[in-house]
């Protein structure tokens, strides 16, 4: 990988070994229509995403 892009070597190294945290009380007081991935799922793309995991 590092050989095509030494940048996503790197982003690919932090994301595996370090990972990353997210303030999701925070991130919600300043999104407060943020949905979870199951509330988006249920509510907005169930049918689509069938039809793309259905070939």
């Amino acid at each position: 990988m590092r050989e095509q892009s030494e940048l996503v070597a790197r982003i690919y190294e932090r994301i595996n070994g370090e990972g990353y945290e997210v303030d999701i009380p925070a991130l919600r007081a300043l999104h407060p229509g943020l949905l979870t991935f199951e509330a988006w799922l249920a509510n907005t793309e169930k049918a689509k995403l069938a039809a793309v995991l259905a070939g």
